[in-house]
């Protein structure tokens, strides 16, 4: 079994899931929680409060609207134990999420729509739950997020019918018609929201259970698809005890400057690091062992410079120290040989007897030996420096915005994890 976080946020509210899936069965909300900002609510407290009495986490992610959201969460976690939760777009989260409803199977195109936040987040899929045929996102004039147990607000018409008209623009651009509207959000209760798309579209109109919740189960279900990608990834032989703690002790060091990271708890048997205290100085929770893989989470990237001091390059001491070249002795004069029929080109001269051979001067620096010892500042293609203070690697580019193409995404990811993987790895 494994458990995973999700955690949606709002202006107003910010709402957690903590999840249990396991191979072969749907995956099982086991607590909910939802704290209002008013109250003091924060996305670190909700992971604080779902952490408390379940079991251990194995990742953690949490799901942005906009870029501008997504800076936010950065920032907020940016100095806590929970810089390392990975941060995925409502976009993936409820792809996510079609996937994981059995319910809408009979259906074979689906449009997921998130309304929260004043945001409306759109994705139509296919037979293919993966398969993103298109989406869209938009600010709309819907209610701030509506607490699971609050009273829901009347609904803005202009923004009905612009939700209406977007969806009508996505679905011109595919070859299919819309079987189903599966409505989520905390601004998707209302009925009359679901009346005018299901008159309008006349498609079928289905509310996700737990509604305010679809983003945050979403982000949990994408963590759990990372918990088993790595559990699937070769084993890696186990280290030593001693070097372990060193290496335990580099990381945390390095994940402190670097700032914001994504990433996925480790246990105690983990062979790169574990933490066992609060006091600790790595990355992970107090509560269990911690999150450590990599998502990038701004729209910048920075250099490898900044995330470590420089340092003067050192010869190691096993490399063979060049002798001085001695002053050059110019060759005594000589007669050239008379030239024959076959002569190509001219000899050169030819050193006198007993004369001393002329010594060959320092190899040149271009030519050096692998040994010789490489700048700090200058990247080297085989090893991977450490994320900086916005999560990205040296040379990384920023992931791709919300609704960007699916591919796109999918390829960023690919290597953000292969450069995760080779950094954790010892570079």
């Amino acid at each position: 079994m494994t458990t995973t976080v999700g955690i949606s946020t709002e202006r107003t509210v910010v709402r957690g899931v903590l999840l249990s899936s396991a191979p072969g069965k749907r995956a099982e909300v086991l607590r909910a929680v939802e704290q209002r900002a008013e109250a003091g609510g924060t996305i670190a407290g909700t992971l604080d409060a779902l952490a408390e009495a379940g079991p251990a986490i194995a990742d953690v992610a949490v799901a942005y609207h906009s870029a501008q959201d997504r800076q936010r969460i950065v920032s907020e976690l940016a100095s806590g134990q929970w810089r390392t939760s990975s941060l995925v777009s409502t976009r993936s989260a409820l792809v996510a999420l079609a996937g994981d409803m059995p319910e809408l199977d009979e259906f074979a195109t689906v449009v997921m729509l998130d309304l929260a936040d004043r945001t409306a987040t759109a994705v139509v899929v296919g037979p293919d739950r993966r398969h993103v045929l298109a989406s869209d996102a938009w600010a709309t004039a819907f209610a701030d997020g509506t607490s699971l147990d609050g009273p829901v607000e009347s609904v803005d018409a202009d923004a009905t019918a612009e939700t209406i008209a977007r969806l009508r623009s996505m679905l011109a651009t595919i070859p299919a018609q819309a079987d189903v509207v599966v409505l989520g959000g905390s601004s998707a209760a209302d009925p009359e929201i679901g009346g005018a798309l299901r008159y309008e579209l006349t498609a079928r109109v289905v509310l996700v259970p737990d509604f305010a919740q679809a983003s945050a189960r979403g982000a949990a279900l994408i963590a759990a698809d990372q918990v088993r990608e790595r559990s699937a990834a070769p084993p890696r032989a186990p280290r030593r005890t001693g070097r372990l703690l060193l290496t335990a002790a580099a990381l945390a060091a390095l994940l402190g400057v670097a700032g914001f990271a994504a990433s996925r708890v480790l246990d105690d048997n983990s062979p790169v690091m574990s933490a066992s205290s609060p006091g600790a100085t790595s990355v992970p929770p107090s509560v269990t062992t911690a999150p450590t893989s990599i998502e990038a989470t701004a729209d910048s990237q920075v250099p490898a410079s900044s995330a470590e001091p420089p340092t003067q390059p050192v010869t190691p001491s096993n490399a063979p120290t060049a002798a001085p070249a001695p002053p050059w002795t110019p060759a005594p004069p000589w007669t050239p040989a008379p030239p024959s029929s076959a002569t190509a080109a001219p000899r050169g001269p030819e050193p006198r007897a007993g004369a001393p051979a002329t010594q060959a001067g320092p190899p040149d620096s271009s030519e050096s030996s692998p040994q010789a010892p490489i700048p700090s500042g200058a990247p080297t293609p085989t090893r991977v420096g450490p994320p900086g203070p916005e999560g990205l690697f040296p040379g990384e580019s920023p992931p791709p915005a919300a609704g960007s193409d699916p591919a796109a995404e999918q390829a960023w990811w690919v290597n953000h994890w292969n450069l995760k993987r080779q950094w954790m790895n010892g570079g």
